[in-house]
Protein backbone atom coordinates (compact mmCIF):
# COMPACT_ATOMS: atom_id res chain seq x y z
CA UNK A 1 0.00 0.00 0.00
CA UNK A 2 1.24 3.39 -0.65
CA UNK A 3 2.86 5.51 2.19
CA UNK A 4 0.22 8.77 2.00
CA UNK A 5 -1.32 10.07 4.78
CA UNK A 6 -4.80 9.07 3.42
CA UNK A 7 -3.82 5.26 2.88
CA UNK A 8 -1.33 4.41 4.99
CA UNK A 9 -1.35 2.60 8.38
CA UNK A 10 0.00 4.36 10.94
CA UNK A 11 3.74 3.86 12.23
CA UNK A 12 6.38 4.59 14.57
CA UNK A 13 6.99 8.48 13.35
CA UNK A 14 2.78 9.25 14.09
CA UNK A 15 2.91 8.25 17.43
CA UNK A 16 6.62 8.84 19.06
CA UNK A 17 7.48 11.86 21.28
CA UNK A 18 9.82 13.22 19.80
CA UNK A 19 13.17 15.08 20.31
CA UNK A 20 13.36 12.74 23.68
CA UNK A 21 16.14 13.90 26.34
CA UNK A 22 19.36 12.35 26.14
CA UNK A 23 22.95 12.21 28.20
CA UNK A 24 26.37 12.90 26.50
CA UNK A 25 28.25 10.24 27.69
CA UNK A 26 31.28 12.88 28.39
CA UNK A 27 28.63 14.10 31.42
CA UNK A 28 29.91 13.51 35.15
CA UNK A 29 27.80 11.46 37.16
CA UNK A 30 26.72 14.29 38.93
CA UNK A 31 25.76 16.18 35.88
CA UNK A 32 23.73 13.18 34.99
CA UNK A 33 22.07 12.48 38.37
CA UNK A 34 21.07 16.38 38.03
CA UNK A 35 19.29 15.15 34.66
CA UNK A 36 17.36 12.83 35.99
CA UNK A 37 16.22 14.79 39.26
CA UNK A 38 15.49 17.48 37.51
CA UNK A 39 13.67 16.34 33.85
CA UNK A 40 11.89 13.72 36.15
CA UNK A 41 12.19 10.95 33.76
CA UNK A 42 13.39 7.24 34.76
CA UNK A 43 15.77 6.48 31.89
CA UNK A 44 17.69 8.12 28.68
CA UNK A 45 19.98 6.67 25.90
CA UNK A 46 23.81 7.58 26.45
CA UNK A 47 25.24 9.46 23.09
CA UNK A 48 28.78 8.97 22.50
CA UNK A 49 30.62 11.73 20.82
CA UNK A 50 30.30 10.39 17.24
CA UNK A 51 26.21 10.55 17.77
CA UNK A 52 26.11 6.89 18.10
CA UNK A 53 23.48 5.65 21.27
CA UNK A 54 25.69 3.82 23.37
CA UNK A 55 23.15 2.10 25.88
CA UNK A 56 20.10 3.00 27.81
CA UNK A 57 20.82 4.43 31.39
CA UNK A 58 18.03 4.33 34.04
CA UNK A 59 17.99 5.71 37.72
CA UNK A 60 18.89 2.18 39.43
CA UNK A 61 22.05 1.94 37.36
CA UNK A 62 23.18 5.41 37.42
CA UNK A 63 23.18 4.95 41.37
CA UNK A 64 25.51 1.50 40.98
CA UNK A 65 27.47 3.27 39.04
CA UNK A 66 27.62 6.48 41.94
CA UNK A 67 28.75 4.24 43.89
CA UNK A 68 31.40 2.46 42.26
CA UNK A 69 32.90 6.01 41.17
CA UNK A 70 32.75 6.66 44.92
CA UNK A 71 35.22 3.47 45.96
CA UNK A 72 36.96 4.20 42.86
CA UNK A 73 40.76 4.91 43.12
CA UNK A 74 40.82 6.11 39.81
CA UNK A 75 38.19 8.92 40.36
CA UNK A 76 36.38 7.69 37.03
CA UNK A 77 33.29 10.12 36.92
CA UNK A 78 32.35 10.33 32.87
CA UNK A 79 29.30 8.25 32.10
CA UNK A 80 31.68 6.89 29.30
CA UNK A 81 33.76 4.70 32.37
CA UNK A 82 30.46 3.04 32.51
CA UNK A 83 29.09 1.54 29.62
CA UNK A 84 29.20 -1.96 31.43
CA UNK A 85 26.08 -0.51 33.89
CA UNK A 86 23.99 0.84 30.20
CA UNK A 87 21.08 -1.51 29.18
CA UNK A 88 21.11 -2.53 25.37
CA UNK A 89 18.56 0.20 23.40
CA UNK A 90 16.05 -1.66 20.96
CA UNK A 91 15.70 0.03 17.99
CA UNK A 92 12.74 1.01 15.18
CA UNK A 93 13.01 2.68 12.13
CA UNK A 94 9.92 5.91 11.83
CA UNK A 95 8.58 3.74 8.77
CA UNK A 96 7.76 0.18 11.26
CA UNK A 97 4.34 -0.12 11.42
CA UNK A 98 2.00 0.00 14.60
CA UNK A 99 1.98 -3.75 15.01
CA UNK A 100 5.13 -4.42 14.86
CA UNK A 101 6.52 -1.77 17.11
CA UNK A 102 3.99 -3.44 19.55
CA UNK A 103 5.96 -6.61 19.08
CA UNK A 104 9.31 -4.98 19.91
CA UNK A 105 7.96 -3.22 22.71
CA UNK A 106 7.14 -6.92 24.26
CA UNK A 107 10.87 -7.74 23.77
CA UNK A 108 12.46 -4.42 24.66
CA UNK A 109 14.22 -3.14 27.92
CA UNK A 110 12.01 -1.40 30.21
CA UNK A 111 9.30 -1.70 27.33
CA UNK A 112 10.73 1.09 25.67
CA UNK A 113 11.85 1.51 21.76
CA UNK A 114 14.00 4.46 20.51
CA UNK A 115 13.30 5.60 16.98
CA UNK A 116 15.74 6.09 14.03
CA UNK A 117 15.54 8.02 10.86
CA UNK A 118 17.06 7.29 7.78
CA UNK A 119 20.32 8.44 8.49
CA UNK A 120 20.04 6.68 11.54
CA UNK A 121 19.67 9.74 13.42
CA UNK A 122 18.08 9.24 17.04
CA UNK A 123 14.65 10.97 16.08
CA UNK A 124 12.37 9.83 19.09
CA UNK A 125 11.27 7.48 22.05
CA UNK A 126 8.17 4.95 22.12
CA UNK A 127 6.93 4.31 25.66
CA UNK A 128 3.28 2.14 26.46
CA UNK A 129 1.91 5.48 27.34
CA UNK A 130 2.61 6.67 23.74
CA UNK A 131 0.60 3.56 22.00
CA UNK A 132 -2.11 3.54 24.87
CA UNK A 133 -2.59 7.06 23.65
CA UNK A 134 -2.79 6.12 20.14
CA UNK A 135 -5.17 3.42 20.89
CA UNK A 136 -7.68 5.36 23.39
CA UNK A 137 -7.76 7.92 20.89
CA UNK A 138 -8.21 6.15 17.50
CA UNK A 139 -11.41 5.53 18.34
CA UNK A 140 -12.28 8.74 18.32
CA UNK A 141 -10.36 9.51 15.31
CA UNK A 142 -12.94 6.66 13.35
CA UNK A 143 -15.48 7.81 14.60
CA UNK A 144 -14.45 11.65 13.18
CA UNK A 145 -13.56 10.21 10.26
CA UNK A 146 -16.93 7.93 9.23
CA UNK A 147 -18.70 10.99 9.83
CA UNK A 148 -16.60 13.07 7.35
CA UNK A 149 -16.15 10.15 4.99
CA UNK A 150 -20.16 10.19 5.00
CA UNK A 151 -20.22 13.83 4.59
CA UNK A 152 -17.69 13.78 1.56
CA UNK A 153 -19.96 10.47 -0.13
CA UNK A 154 -23.13 12.74 0.25
CA UNK A 155 -21.45 15.72 -1.52
CA UNK A 156 -20.05 13.61 -4.17
CA UNK A 157 -23.36 11.82 -4.84
CA UNK A 158 -24.99 15.08 -5.18
CA UNK A 159 -22.18 16.53 -7.73
CA UNK A 160 -22.18 13.09 -9.68
CA UNK A 161 -25.98 13.25 -9.87
CA UNK A 162 -25.59 17.26 -11.11
CA UNK A 163 -23.26 15.97 -13.84
CA UNK A 164 -25.27 13.24 -14.62
CA UNK A 165 -27.95 15.42 -15.58
CA UNK A 166 -25.84 18.01 -17.28
CA UNK A 167 -24.54 14.97 -19.53
CA UNK A 168 -28.18 14.35 -20.34
CA UNK A 169 -28.79 17.37 -21.19
CA UNK A 170 -25.50 17.67 -23.46
CA UNK A 171 -26.52 14.44 -24.74
CA UNK A 172 -29.66 15.70 -26.48
CA UNK A 173 -27.88 17.87 -28.19
CA UNK A 174 -24.69 16.33 -29.29
CA UNK A 175 -25.83 14.85 -32.77
CA UNK A 176 -27.56 18.01 -33.46
CA UNK A 177 -24.51 19.83 -32.10
CA UNK A 178 -21.29 18.70 -32.42
CA UNK A 179 -21.79 18.65 -36.77
CA UNK A 180 -24.13 22.04 -37.10
CA UNK A 181 -22.47 24.51 -39.82
CA UNK A 182 -22.62 27.35 -36.94
CA UNK A 183 -20.65 27.78 -33.93
CA UNK A 184 -22.06 26.34 -31.09
CA UNK A 185 -20.62 25.98 -27.50
CA UNK A 186 -21.98 25.47 -23.82
CA UNK A 187 -20.31 26.73 -20.50
CA UNK A 188 -21.44 26.55 -16.95
CA UNK A 189 -21.80 28.91 -14.33
CA UNK A 190 -18.25 29.48 -13.31
CA UNK A 191 -17.50 30.55 -17.01
CA UNK A 192 -15.58 26.68 -17.99
CA UNK A 193 -16.44 25.75 -21.45
CA UNK A 194 -18.16 22.48 -21.23
CA UNK A 195 -19.35 21.63 -24.95
CA UNK A 196 -17.98 23.15 -28.02
CA UNK A 197 -18.61 21.65 -31.37
CA UNK A 198 -16.35 20.83 -34.06
CA UNK A 199 -17.45 24.02 -36.26
CA UNK A 200 -16.31 26.31 -33.12
CA UNK A 201 -12.85 24.39 -32.73
CA UNK A 202 -12.23 25.14 -36.70
CA UNK A 203 -12.80 28.77 -36.66
CA UNK A 204 -11.16 29.46 -33.97
CA UNK A 205 -8.03 27.52 -34.49
CA UNK A 206 -8.28 24.28 -31.78
CA UNK A 207 -7.97 21.18 -32.01
CA UNK A 208 -11.08 19.26 -31.97
CA UNK A 209 -12.04 18.86 -27.85
CA UNK A 210 -9.47 21.22 -26.63
CA UNK A 211 -11.38 24.16 -25.89
CA UNK A 212 -13.55 22.22 -23.13
CA UNK A 213 -12.06 23.26 -20.03
CA UNK A 214 -10.76 26.30 -21.09
CA UNK A 215 -12.72 29.75 -19.73
CA UNK A 216 -14.73 32.04 -21.49
CA UNK A 217 -11.87 33.92 -21.31
CA UNK A 218 -10.06 32.28 -23.60
CA UNK A 219 -13.22 32.97 -26.52
CA UNK A 220 -12.99 36.99 -25.86
CA UNK A 221 -10.71 40.00 -26.46
CA UNK A 222 -9.44 41.20 -22.96
CA UNK A 223 -11.50 44.19 -23.63
CA UNK A 224 -15.03 42.53 -23.76
CA UNK A 225 -14.47 40.04 -20.53
CA UNK A 226 -16.24 42.74 -18.51
CA UNK A 227 -19.28 42.33 -21.06
CA UNK A 228 -19.04 38.39 -21.36
CA UNK A 229 -19.02 37.84 -17.32
CA UNK A 230 -22.46 40.82 -17.69
CA UNK A 231 -23.89 38.65 -20.57
CA UNK A 232 -23.37 35.25 -18.64
CA UNK A 233 -25.08 37.51 -14.92
CA UNK A 234 -28.09 38.00 -17.28
CA UNK A 235 -28.77 34.57 -18.77
CA UNK A 236 -28.60 32.74 -15.32
CA UNK A 237 -30.70 35.70 -14.35
CA UNK A 238 -33.34 35.85 -17.30
CA UNK A 239 -32.57 32.78 -18.91
CA UNK A 240 -31.24 34.17 -22.43
CA UNK A 241 -29.17 37.25 -23.64
CA UNK A 242 -30.18 38.72 -27.31
CA UNK A 243 -28.21 38.93 -30.02
CA UNK A 244 -25.42 40.86 -29.24
CA UNK A 245 -21.87 41.77 -31.45
CA UNK A 246 -18.42 41.25 -29.93
CA UNK A 247 -15.40 39.57 -30.72
CA UNK A 248 -13.68 36.37 -30.21
CA UNK A 249 -9.62 36.15 -30.83
CA UNK A 250 -8.39 32.84 -32.29
CA UNK A 251 -5.59 29.96 -31.04
CA UNK A 252 -3.21 32.43 -32.73
CA UNK A 253 -4.21 35.79 -31.42
CA UNK A 254 -6.35 36.70 -34.28
CA UNK A 255 -9.81 38.21 -33.97
CA UNK A 256 -13.20 37.71 -35.35
CA UNK A 257 -16.03 39.62 -35.45
CA UNK A 258 -19.51 37.06 -34.64
CA UNK A 259 -22.85 37.81 -33.48
CA UNK A 260 -23.85 35.58 -30.59
CA UNK A 261 -27.29 34.79 -28.96
CA UNK A 262 -27.27 32.44 -25.67
CA UNK A 263 -30.35 30.64 -23.91
CA UNK A 264 -30.06 28.75 -20.15
CA UNK A 265 -29.50 25.41 -20.15
CA UNK A 266 -32.00 24.36 -16.97
CA UNK A 267 -32.25 21.20 -14.61
CA UNK A 268 -35.05 19.55 -13.93
CA UNK A 269 -35.50 21.55 -11.06
CA UNK A 270 -35.05 24.57 -13.21
CA UNK A 271 -31.48 25.33 -11.89
CA UNK A 272 -29.01 26.92 -14.01
CA UNK A 273 -26.26 24.25 -15.16
CA UNK A 274 -24.87 25.66 -18.39
CA UNK A 275 -25.62 28.15 -21.33
CA UNK A 276 -25.98 27.06 -25.11
CA UNK A 277 -24.87 29.95 -27.33
CA UNK A 278 -24.60 30.00 -30.86
CA UNK A 279 -22.39 32.53 -32.84
CA UNK A 280 -21.43 32.85 -36.07
CA UNK A 281 -18.81 35.26 -37.95
CA UNK A 282 -20.30 38.28 -39.02
CA UNK A 283 -19.76 38.56 -43.32
CA UNK A 284 -20.77 41.98 -45.33
CA UNK A 285 -24.65 40.71 -45.55
CA UNK A 286 -24.85 41.05 -42.17
CA UNK A 287 -22.93 43.89 -41.06
CA UNK A 288 -24.79 45.78 -43.36
CA UNK A 289 -28.30 44.64 -42.11
CA UNK A 290 -26.82 45.39 -39.13
CA UNK A 291 -25.81 49.03 -39.51
CA UNK A 292 -29.06 49.66 -41.40
CA UNK A 293 -30.61 48.99 -38.26
CA UNK A 294 -28.53 51.55 -36.29
CA UNK A 295 -28.33 54.36 -38.84
CA UNK A 296 -31.68 54.72 -39.58
CA UNK A 297 -32.90 55.44 -36.19
CA UNK A 298 -33.00 59.09 -35.38
CA UNK A 299 -30.75 59.08 -32.70
CA UNK A 300 -26.80 57.68 -32.71
CA UNK A 301 -24.96 57.53 -29.06
CA UNK A 302 -21.66 57.53 -28.97
CA UNK A 303 -21.53 54.16 -27.64
CA UNK A 304 -23.02 53.14 -30.95
CA UNK A 305 -21.21 54.99 -32.73
CA UNK A 306 -18.19 53.10 -31.04
CA UNK A 307 -19.16 49.94 -31.55
CA UNK A 308 -20.20 50.42 -35.62
CA UNK A 309 -16.18 51.54 -35.52
CA UNK A 310 -15.34 48.76 -33.82
CA UNK A 311 -17.06 46.11 -36.52
CA UNK A 312 -15.27 48.32 -38.89
CA UNK A 313 -12.05 47.26 -37.88
CA UNK A 314 -12.42 44.26 -37.22
CA UNK A 315 -14.34 43.08 -40.57
CA UNK A 316 -11.15 44.78 -42.05
CA UNK A 317 -8.62 43.38 -40.19
CA UNK A 318 -10.81 39.83 -40.90
CA UNK A 319 -10.52 40.50 -44.04
CA UNK A 320 -6.77 40.72 -44.59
Amino acid sequence: MENTPASRYKIASDIMTKKPFVLQSSMTISEASSCFLNHHFSSAPVMSAAGEVMGILDEFSLIKIKLVQHLDENGRDKLAFHKDFFQQATFVKESTQILDVVKEMMKAYNNRLWVLNNAKALVGIISPKDVLRYVVGEKKKQVDLQGELEKAKNDLDKVVAELQQTKGKLDMFEDMVMDNPTMIHSVNKSGTIIMANRKMHELLGYENGELVGKTMFNLYVDSVHAEAVSGLKKIMKSGQHQNTFTTMIKKNGDKIRVDISSTALLDDAGDFIGTISVSRPVDADILLRALHGVLSKDTITDDKMREIRDILETTVEVKK
